[in-house]
């Protein structure tokens, strides 16, 4: 609950009420706490049972949360140094950099984590950029009970504020549908936001988030956006998913986030661009690469021994059939397994309905 809506709400009280309700607020803005999250649900209960004039409930209510919070204390600055670390705000941006060598057109993926009143964003360019933001629920949160699909849209937000070259392509994979929605609907030029999403500024007089993604959604005609079903093995999905997870843990405890997301989005980017990636890439380094008085290593077709007769070996099942408007943009550079028309006459129907 924010600040504003609990001093709106208060006033509602009858006086005895209304100190009772004052006195709470103390324990209003501990998200971290269990029995402090106890004690926000039944004074926000009873906040919305005295907007119906219910002031038995109202009663009842604030009583429970009274008992909650007799006799509980949260520990001082001192106690949190020695025990556990206090939350806190986390937001870093990084880049894994031998990926920007030689990279072909670019391909981002965002998503988001929420869990235990805390939130978590994360995005993974394919030229190894990437960044993670993390950040506990307080009372002046202006995201409303749509929790994920907000944060689903911030994550977006975060990534391309962070773009300084607008005039190259990228594409950014989306596994909420609902964000989608509104990210086509604000590029149409229709501002539409979730519900009680509020648009009060923040701390700094800085526009709400939804608000900046929007503009840059109008002002960014290179940017799309593409569905991605999300867990299962996509390589970018999987990885912003696994920053967002990482940025949400990071606001409660203490690790080497720079190190362990370097190392992650390192590994998934391997994955994407020996897999999944719609075009060879020109120059790939790896993490070991050969001296320089070292032979080099010819590639596979050049060291095969396949007998006289014996059939081609198998192309590689392309992984990028799935996003259609790549497959548009770029027609050459995907090519159709040939084992995967060979099965049945269902499977190469299936595979050309795809391609359109």
């Amino acid at each position: 609950m924010r600040l504003d809506e609990f001093e709106r709400d208060v006033n509602l009280l009858p006086e005895p009420l209304r100190e009772r309700a004052k006195a709470l607020r103390v324990h209003l803005h501990h998200p971290e706490c269990e029995r402090c999250a106890r004690i926000t649900e039944e004074t926000e209960t009873a906040l919305l049972a005295a907007r119906y004039d219910q002031l038995t409930a109202v009663d009842q209510l604030i009583a429970r949360a009274e008992k909650l919070a007799h006799g509980h204390q949260h520990p001082t600055v001192q106690e949190h140094r020695s025990g556990e670390p206090p939350t806190a705000h986390f937001r870093r941006r990084d880049a894994v950099p031998h990926w920007s060598e030689g990279c072909a057109d670019l391909v981002a993926a965002t998503d988001a984590s929420w869990k235990s009143r805390t939130h978590g964003i994360g995005y993974v360019i394919s030229d190894g950029r990437f960044g993670l933001h993390g950040w506990p629920t307080t009372w002046v949160d202006p995201t409303g009970p749509a929790r994920v699909l907000v944060d689903e849209l911030r994550a977006v937000e975060f990534l391309l504020s962070g773009i300084t070259d607008r005039e190259t392509p990228l594409t950014v994979l989306v596994d909420s549908v609902p964000a989608l929605t509104y990210l086509d609907r604000w590029r149409a030029g229709d501002l539409c936001l979730p519900d009680d999403y509020s648009l009060r500024p923040g701390m700094q007089g800085a526009k709400a988030t939804l608000m900046r993604l929007a503009e840059l959604v109008a002002d960014l005609p290179n940017v799309s956006f593409e569905h991605v079903e999300s867990h299962t093995g996509h390589p970018l999905n999987e990885a912003a998913d696994a920053l967002a997870r990482m940025a949400r843990r990071r606001v409660r405890e203490r690790f080497d986030v720079r190190t362990r997301a370097a190392d992650l989005v390192d590994a998934f980017l391997r994955d994407w661009h020996t897999h999944h990636c719609p075009a060879p890439r020109p120059c790939q380094r790896q993490a070991s690469q050969p001296s320089a008085g070292s032979a080099s290593i010819p590639p596979e077709s050049a060291t095969s021994s396949a007998r006289p007769g014996s059939p081609p070996p198998r192309a590689r099942p392309n992984h990028m059939i799935g996003y259609p408007a790549l497959q548009r943009r770029y027609p050459s550079r995907f090519n159709v397994c040939p084992a995967h028309t060979q099965d049945s006459g269902h499977t190469d129907a299936k595979l050309r309905n795809r391609m359109k």
